[in-house]
């Protein structure tokens, strides 16, 4: 089953990043579309026991996405260290319609890293492929909510002891 993502990048005060997604009358519009998505979190085990025996962390989350008008002011935020939100909206195809159905939201996120990416173009499977940018991010809050049910629970880092 196919599924589409988009990310809304916010600033903490508010500012919008616009990108390039241009389904009109969407939730999405203006939105960067995710390609590919990988967000992890691990709770150290003991190697003899396999119990839990230390305080969970996360890998920095990251996503591909194309470059587009957001990747200058991206760039700009991982530089200057400015905080933003950010909102990961996930869609599945359900009788030809796209349906939203999950939802991460991290708050108060740091980018870390970005890569560009240029998939070998004379590759006649890479030949449609545009411009990417693998961004990395850490942040102090993540909500996730399946948004069918609206099943939800936030995990504060700073609440970690």
């Amino acid at each position: 089953m196919a599924h589409n993502s988009y990310i809304k990048f916010e600033t903490v005060d508010g500012k919008f990043i616009k990108g390039e997604n241009t389904e009109i009358g969407s939730d999405v519009s203006d939105f960067v579309r995710c390609f590919e998505t990988h967000s992890s979190v691990m709770i150290p085990t003991d190697t003899q026991s396999g119990k839990a025996n230390g305080a969970r962390f996360y890998d920095p989350t990251w996503a591909i996405v194309e470059v587009g008008p957001q990747s200058p002011e991206l760039f700009k935020c991982l530089t200057s260290g400015e905080k933003l939100d950010i909102t990961h909206k996930f869609y599945r195809i359900e009788n030809g319609v796209q349906v939203g159905f999950f939802e991460m939201v991290y708050k108060n996120a740091t980018l870390c890293g970005e890569e560009v990416i240029l998939r070998d173009t004379t590759n006649r499977e890479n030949a449609e492929t545009p411009l990417l940018s693998k961004l990395f991010w850490r942040f102090e809050e993540k909500t996730m909510t399946y948004t069918q049910g609206n099943i939800e629970h936030t995990d504060s880092l700073s609440a970690q002891s």
